[in-house]
């Protein structure tokens, strides 16, 4: 079998993805209080617009993130590792062992970009298993008492792929402990939004690791983006928009 040369994209809107993939407490539907709203006079109307706070506010302060608005840079502020066979697939590495800046399958950074930019893993050579993690420097969570990871992920190819890829945790840059199974199987070709829990290790500094693996080769891609961490205080989930309590016709 050989791979398709091409590929569709079945994207849905950010927010509406965001609602069936994955149990965040955010509604995508919800609007935010007339304080957000926003009115422009015209010749005999009147424009009204809003712009919603960022949904993902409610889960704490960012402590941190990454988008990849430049493709010749994406790789730039994390570790690659190739562990075992390093020649074949990979992250930021094609099947044939040549470097790949990045992937393009992802959304822009910011509404209306033109960028689609992620940090890429390629399959790798017919009976070549591939293994190898792109981590983060240190994230500081010292301060906080619950956090929470959030990423976009995007699959082709997933019906050559054997095994899941995971996300991994490590205090220390040497010792890993995976808290998220990714699964190519079960997600198929597109585009998800994945969030995890890793209040565990709040109150400590983390490395986060993102392992790409299978025990064959000849696997799928796996490109990632809009990596975001949030450091909270162990409440529950504040809705950034407020609550409306009332209003007023004139």
């Amino acid at each position: 079998m050989t791979k398709k040369i091409f590929n569709l994209n079945f994207l849905f809107p950010l927010f509406f993805s965001a609602f069936l993939i994955i149990a965040l407490p955010v509604k995508g539907q919800d609007l935010c209080p007339p304080a957000f709203l926003e009115g422009l006079s015209l010749n005999g109307a009147i424009e009204l617009n809003w712009q919603e706070p960022d949904s993902l506010g409610g889960l704490g302060d960012e402590v941190f993130s990454a988008c990849f608005p430049v493709c010749a840079t994406a790789a730039e502020g994390f570790t690659i590792e190739h562990i075992g066979q390093d020649t074949s697939g990979g992250w930021f590495q094609d099947s044939d062992g040549e470097p790949v800046d990045c992937g393009s399958d992802m959304y822009a950074c910011a509404d209306g970009g033109s960028d689609g930019f992620g940090a890429i893993a390629i399959y790798s050579d017919t009976l070549a298993p591939v293994n190898s993690r792109l981590s983060t420097g240190l994230i500081d969570l010292s301060a906080y008492a619950s956090a929470f990871l959030v990423f976009e992920e995007y699959y082709l190819y997933s019906d050559f792929s054997h095994d899941s890829n995971w996300v991994e945790i490590s205090t220390d840059g040497s010792n890993w402990t995976p808290v998220f199974y990714s699964d190519p199987m079960t997600y198929g070709d597109g585009y998800a939004i994945s969030g995890v829990d890793i209040s565990n290790y709040a109150g400590q500094s983390i490395h986060i690791g993102f392992r790409f693996y299978d025990s064959i080769g000849y696997n799928e891609n796996w490109q990632i983006d809009n990596i975001r961490v949030f450091g909270g205080d162990g409440s529950d989930f504040a809705n950034p928009c407020g609550t409306l309590t009332g209003y007023n016709i004139y």
